[in-house]
C-alpha cells in the first residue's frame, strides 16, 4: 500500500529537529491508511463506481467469514523513513 509518499520522502530534508518532530506523527497517523478505513472513505467518494467499489468488497469481506467471529487486532506497522 502506498501511503503519502510525497510528505515521507520530504520531510527527509528537512532539519533533525524538525524532523524529531514530523516522523513519530506519520508514525502514529500510519492507521489510516488501514484497509477498513480505506473503504470507509471509498463509501462516502462522490464518484459512484468508487461508492459501488467499496460496498462490492465489503460485501465480499463477510462473504469469506460470514460468522463474524474473527477480531481484527490492528498493528500500526513500521514507517522506514530512509527509504528511496
Amino acid at each position: 500500500m502506498v501511503l503519502d509518499t510525497c510528505g515521507i520522502s520530504s520531510s527527509r530534508y528537512l532539519p533533525k529537529k524538525y524532523r524529531d518532530i514530523i516522523e513519530p506523527v506519520i508514525s502514529r497517523n500510519v492507521c489510516f491508511a488501514a484497509p477498513e478505513n480505506i473503504l470507509l472513505a471509498m463509501l462516502t467518494d462522490e464518484r459512484c463506481h468508487i461508492r459501488n467499489l467499496a460496498a462490492r468488497r465489503i460485501i465480499k469481506a463477510r462473504e469469506i467469514d460470514p460468522d463474524g467471529n474473527c477480531v481484527h487486532r490492528f498493528v500500526i506497522p513500521a514507517v522506514n523513513f530512509r527509504a528511496t
